[in-house]
């Protein structure tokens, strides 16, 4: 099963032309510890009751899921904020979906220990 690349394109807040255009195939793992603490202070429904503090740690997030490729500083500039939450969303159901269904390439289920015995 292929999986849709997460996108972000960040815009010339001059003259709103594409300025560059990222893309990642995966979330890294290594980020999964913030972006939990996020998703249980984000509700997606009501961004106006989103703290500045846990904002500026979504820009961080986003920055950082990209490579670092894209600034704080540009997310907040030259985003656009549609676009911004829609890929935050995406990201919390991939995860929502990774942790409700295992992966089937993965032959032990959560919770149990592998059979195999290794030599």
């Amino acid at each position: 099963m292929a999986i849709t690349p997460l996108k972000l394109t960040l815009y010339n807040p001059e003259t709103n032309e594409v300025e560059k255009e990222f893309s990642r195939a995966f979330i890294p793992t290594g980020i999964f510890t913030e972006l939990v603490k996020l998703m249980k202070v984000v509700d997606l429904k009501h961004p106006e009751k989103l703290e500045p503090e846990t904002a500026d740690s979504l820009y961080a997030l986003i920055s950082e899921l990209f490579g670092n490729q894209i600034t704080i500083d540009q997310i907040k500039k030259g985003t656009d904020l549609g676009e911004f939450m829609v890929l935050f969303a995406t990201i919390m159901s991939r995860v929502e979906g990774e942790v409700s269904q295992p992966n089937p390439t993965n032959p032990t289920m959560p919770g149990q220990i592998s059979r195999k015995r290794h030599k």
